[in-house]
């Protein structure tokens, strides 16, 4: 009950807030004879476009009350199926190394020249589809946050060349299994959940650690919010 009284105060405010700053009233004060014909009334905040802001209202309030604010959303369970957390988890180290790689995707389309960039040698441009920062970001986006998004991309330090995105060759190979670990929730703050993830080195009977934060956000789902060096 407490939550939805907020929710409905901050939807008052967020309505008041916009119905003011687009000149959406349904009534004026009566204008003086001298006033600019520019000043007409303008017509009436509809159905529409009240329901457009009650939405938007209520999709920021979500992520700042479950995100900023670490509230426990009622609708998501204290923890998370092995199973769930694999999945993400797997498909987020996949995404990590392809991105190290130059976005080589299989059956991507791939430019094998090595250029110089700024007198520097060992450049090459980044796989189609991936050879834009903004099809990068939307790839990476997928499942990671945008802080961790935007962290990933500055640790690559890339260069656009011709309108496309090159960075110096790395040939990262990822040393862990993450298809086989484990893993083992230590924390959860709102809608933040932290674990502690065993998993097997490649080749290896040895196993190494790691921590994972995983986030649910209220627009998008689950995302990684973790450090992407902890998925190598």
């Amino acid at each position: 009950m407490l939550v939805k009284r907020i929710i409905l105060l901050f939807f008052v405010l967020f309505l008041s807030s916009s119905y003011n700053s687009q000149g959406l009233q349904s009534e004026r004060i009566p204008q003086a004879e001298s006033a600019s014909a520019e000043a007409a009334a303008i017509p009436p905040l509809d159905e529409k476009r009240a329901v457009e802001l009650y939405e938007q209202a209520l999709s920021e309030f979500m992520e700042f009350w479950y995100g900023d604010m670490g509230c426990e959303d009622p609708n998501i369970p204290d923890d998370l199926p092995d199973d769930l957390i694999k999945s993400l988890v797997t498909e987020a180290a996949n995404r990590f190394f392809h991105t190290k790689e130059g976005g080589a995707l299989p059956n991507a389309k791939c430019d094998d020249r090595i250029i110089t960039v700024n007198g520097k040698g060992g450049y090459q441009f980044f796989c189609e589809p991936l050879d834009t920062m903004d099809k990068l970001k939307a790839y990476l986006s997928e499942v990671f946050t945008d802080e961790i998004v935007d962290q990933l991309i500055a640790e690559l330090n890339l260069v656009i060349v011709d309108n496309k995105i090159a960075m110096q060759t790395l040939g990262v190979v990822g040393g862990i299994d993450w298809e086989h670990a484990t893993f083992k929730m230590i924390k959860r703050e709102g809608n933040f959940y932290s674990y502690e993830c065993t998993v097997p080195i490649t080749g290896s009977d040895d196993s190494e650690l790691r921590r994972m934060v995983l986030f649910k956000d209220p627009k998008t789902g689950w995302k990684v919010a973790s450090d992407p060096g902890q998925l190598k």
